[in-house]
């Protein structure tokens, strides 16, 4: 009798870990996939606001260019891959910009936008690359960015 109440104790206090353990790890990986996509909302609203660049601090502010916000650092410029792609008002390709980049052709990201413009979705994850559009005459600008790392980071963990 005692050592079935042992046994059944036991049991309970390894399933409460289990669920508690369960939940903090759970809660952990929630939060470090929301600062990912938090972070790179972040920096593609930048360069969405600033025509697809980062803003030069060395350089006068273009009207209607945000410059780069205090809580980001000045090497984020440096170290951040993407790649735009602009589009006309019926989808045609009419530039890409893959000077950031070195693992996307223009080819590549040509296919991509097209794909992204298909969707017809502002915002989202197309494999590893976060992307955000917006419409800017003549037609449409696509930023996609390069979240691999913190991806990779976050799925090995």
């Amino acid at each position: 009798m005692i050592r079935a109440l042992q046994r059944k104790f036991t049991g309970i206090a390894m399933l409460s870990l289990f669920l508690v353990l369960l939940v903090v790890i759970g809660t952990m990986h929630v939060v470090n996939y929301r600062n990912i996509v938090d972070r790179a909302d972040g920096i593609l609203d930048l360069l969405l606001a600033n025509d697809g660049r980062f803003p030069r601090p060395d350089r006068p502010q273009q009207p209607g260019h945000q410059p780069l916000p205090d809580d980001i650092s000045p090497e984020i410029p440096f170290e951040t891959r993407f790649f735009t792609v602009r589009l006309d008002a019926q989808g045609r390709i009419l530039a890409t910009d893959t000077g950031s980049i070195a693992a996307v052709t223009t080819e590549q990201a040509a296919s991509m936008a097209a794909e992204v413009y298909a969707k017809d979705s502002l915002r989202g994850f197309l494999g590893d690359y976060k992307y955000a559009s917006v419409d800017a005459a003549p037609g449409r600008l696509i930023v996609f960015l390069d979240c691999s790392r913190d991806l990779g980071t976050f799925r090995t963990f």
